[in-house]
């Protein structure tokens, strides 16, 4: 994997431009969007967890936690940062969504 300095690095080299503007214009305006867990997982890597925002109240924790690849991805570094950020979102436990059973 090669390194980027930054998150708009990683950005511009994987969506080949910036298109936020669009995006997150009307009709549904907001500040940021969903990627899937592949991109997550390859920008996890790329720059490490601390590097990068997640919105736990906006993101399905139990499942990317009971998800083992996704797009040839192996999801194990994106679940961990998933765990240190979202510890106990949605009622859900490290353990108990590693086992797939809810608390």
């Amino acid at each position: 994997h090669r390194k980027f300095r930054d998150l708009k690095q990683w950005y511009q080299r994987r969506v080949r431009g910036n298109w936020k503007d669009r995006i997150c214009a009307e009709p549904n305006p907001g500040d940021s969007w969903c990627i899937c867990m592949w991109a997550t997982a390859n920008l996890i890597a790329e720059v490490g967890c601390d590097n990068v925002h997640i919105r736990c109240d906006a993101t399905d924790v139990n499942f990317v936690l009971n998800s083992y690849k996704d797009g040839g991805w192996d999801l194990e570094q994106a679940k961990n940062c998933i765990r240190k950020k979202c510890v106990d979102h949605d009622g859900c436990e490290d353990e108990s969504c590693n086992s797939g059973q809810q608390s």
